[in-house]
């Protein structure tokens, strides 16, 4: 019975690991021959991150001024990277890759 157990695990940490998650991603590069695999890598990662921040936000308890000068102080911040990559890159697609490569940084902090 632990031997089963033991595998179980192991097959589902195997499934939700990040390995997986590049071989699949390294596949549909392939498969479907997509030039900017930097490009899809991050727009696999905007839904979680949203979702998570949203969480994080909502289930922490802050007063609510702290919580308004901080999420106002965020989309601020939002703001001035993608403008600020935009203006150096010229694309969109490098501007949406840098902003989300870039900014969650300034959310953990």
């Amino acid at each position: 019975m632990y031997q089963k157990r033991k595998v179980f695990v192991l097959f589902f940490q195997f499934f939700t690991s990040d390995h997986l998650m590049f071989a699949v991603l390294t596949f549909l590069y392939a498969y479907y021959d997509v030039k900017n695999f930097f490009f899809l890598h991050t727009c696999g990662y905007v839904g979680p991150f949203f979702y998570s921040c949203r969480n994080l936000m909502e289930f922490l308890p802050c007063p609510a001024m702290a919580a308004i000068v901080c999420n106002t102080t965020l989309l601020i911040l939002f703001a001035v990277v993608m403008l600020g990559s935009y203006l150096l890159s010229g694309n969109i697609f490098s501007t949406f890759t840098y902003t989300l490569a870039v900014w969650p940084w300034f959310v953990i902090l």
